[in-house]
């Protein structure tokens, strides 16, 4: 699997053109973190950090910060949640079927999306 991160903030990239050959020409997995709705198109998969995760995290540190604990006795965290979107008609081009648990939490990406 490609894992393809943020490509706008390359020089001289044409992103119409990226997209468009990703879209219609790969022939292996493509995965992005960083795809907005526009590009969601172009991968089989993405799985987009949720802000609200990281705030409730900040709030409930804050509090505990609050309450008198020290903010050196609070551990780094890592993401626990995610929103996947997955693209059914690149998984069926390449031939690729996705576990039913990944489906079962998956939004996908509508045809809407191709015109």
């Amino acid at each position: 699997m490609v894992l393809i991160g943020d490509v706008p903030s390359l020089t001289d990239f044409d992103e119409d053109r990226f997209f468009e050959i990703t879209n219609t020409h790969t022939v292996i997995p493509t995965a992005s973190t960083t795809a907005v709705k526009e590009r969601l198109r172009s991968f089989l998969v993405t799985c987009k950090r949720l802000p609200g995760e990281q705030g409730e995290w900040a709030a409930t540190a804050a509090m505990e910060i609050l309450n008198g604990k020290s903010p050196a006795d609070i551990p780094i965290a890592m993401n626990q949640k995610a929103a996947v979107r997955l693209n059914m008609k690149m998984a069926k081009r390449l031939g690729i079927r996705f576990p039913m648990e990944l489906i079962e939490r998956a939004q996908f990406v509508s045809e809407e999306m191709d015109q």
